[in-house]
Formats: structure tokens, C-alpha cells, sequence
């Protein structure tokens, strides 16, 4: 391994950013489900005013995890990763996504059943007298309805992981070859051309380096 990759992030530190950036992210949806449980809870009638109200306390909310997810992209260099604009772009996805589940949940108490709760006090009463739970989803671009928190992830993880690797290409401009260690052969090494672990769209750095991999790359020449 040379000294150059021994100062780059390794997919660990991928996992740290997508669960750090996650984490922020169910703590909004959970603020999100705090505000329907209040409002519902009141039995006060769901007027256009009450609605406007929540619109403006979701976009406040979301400002303020929004804050959060940028210092989460400030702990690392991402300031010129290539797919950080796409990464903005996929979170607004969600934001979308989870206005449109909040207002219908507010309008027409579309609540999915779960027998999730085990909580205490006025607000745990009313989860108990309930016993339901927000399903929180997304469509994927093939149509697809994913858990939101967990597509979440992914996403983050992903984007994470292959800037990293693109920080090693760069960090190596004069490497020609690359060692790569496969995870799920300890002991087993692949070598891969900078070309193809330069091109995010090769056939070979998609093989090797996939969603979910944690394939890394040990040496450089």
C-alpha cells in the first residue's frame, strides 16, 4: 500500500457518513410524526389554516436537517465530489416524498398499522389507543416503494464510497494498475486498470466496486 492511499477514507468511513447523515434524517421524520400525532391527536378539524401552519413547521424543519446533513458533507471533501449536486438532488427526492406522506396524513389520517410503540405519558396513550406508525417511503426510478430510511442510506453510503475511490485515482496520478482487496475473499487480490477505476461507468468498477461492496483498493503502481 502506498503512503498516499494510507491518508485516504476507507469504506468504514463511508458507513460513518451514510449513518451520521441517516440519523439526522429519521430524527426529522420523527419530528414530522410527533407534529400529525399532536394535531390529530387534538381532534381539532383539519381547515386549510391548519394545514398552512404544518406546511410552514415542515419547512422549518426541514431547514434545520438540511443544516445539519451540510455539516455532515463538510466533515469530508466533498466540496468537489462529482456526484455531490446528484446527492442534493436524490435528498430533495426524499423531502418531496415525505411532505406529500405528511399532508395526507394529516388530511385523511392514512396511517399503516404497526404495533410499534412503547412509549410513556400523553403522547404514549395516544400511540397506544392508535398503535400506528407512518410508513415512510420512496419510489425508486423503477417504481419501486422503498423505505425511505433505508434508501436513505444507501444513496448516502454509495455516494461516500465512490468519491472515495475516486480520491485515490486522484491521489495516484501516476499509477497505471491498482490492487484491489476483495472483501469477501480476505485472502484473494484483483488488479484493476486506472482507466477503468477512473471511469465510474465501466463495466469493471461497477463489477467490483457495486452498491453495498466493500471492496477496497490496496496498493497502487
Amino acid at each position: 500500500m502506498t503512503d498516499k492511499i494510507l491518508g485516504v477514507y476507507f469504506p468504514k468511513d463511508a458507513d460513518l457518513y451514510a449513518q451520521r447523515q441517516t440519523n439526522i434524517y429519521e430524527q426529522f421524520l420523527k419530528s414530522l410524526e410527533a407534529v400529525i400525532f399532536s394535531i390529530r391527536g387534538s381532534n381539532v378539524p383539519i381547515t386549510p389554516s391548519v394545514i398552512k401552519k404544518a406546511e410552514i413547521e415542515f419547512e422549518q424543519r426541514k431547514q434545520v436537517a438540511l443544516d445539519l446533513l451540510t455539516e455532515g458533507d463538510l466533515l469530508y471533501p466533498f466540496e468537489d465530489a462529482k456526484d455531490l449536486e446528484t446527492l442534493y438532488e436524490q435528498e430533495n427526492r426524499f423531502f418531496e416524498a415525505n411532505k406529500a406522506t405528511f399532508l395526507s396524513a394529516l388530511k385523511f389520517g392514512s396511517l399503516e398499522i404497526y404495533h410499534l410503540f412503547e412509549v410513556h405519558g400523553g403522547f404514549g396513550l395516544l400511540a397506544q389507543q392508535r398503535s400506528t406508525e407512518i410508513k415512510w417511503t420512496i419510489r425508486s426510478k423503477r417504481g419501486a416503494r422503498l423505505d425511505a430510511c433505508r434508501a436513505f442510506y444507501v444513496n448516502h453510503r454509495d455516494f461516500a464510497y465512490q468519491t472515495f475511490l475516486d480520491m485515490i485515482v486522484e491521489e495516484n496520478p501516476e499509477a497505471k494498475l491498482f490492487t484491489v482487496d476483495l472483501a469477501s475473499a480476505p485472502f484473494e487480490k484483483t488488479a484493476i486498470k486506472r482507466a477503468d477505476l477512473k471511469d465510474r461507468d465501466s463495466d469493471i468498477r461497477k463489477l467490483v466496486f457495486h452498491v453495498g461492496s466493500n471492496n477496497w483498493i490496496a496498493g497502487a503502481k
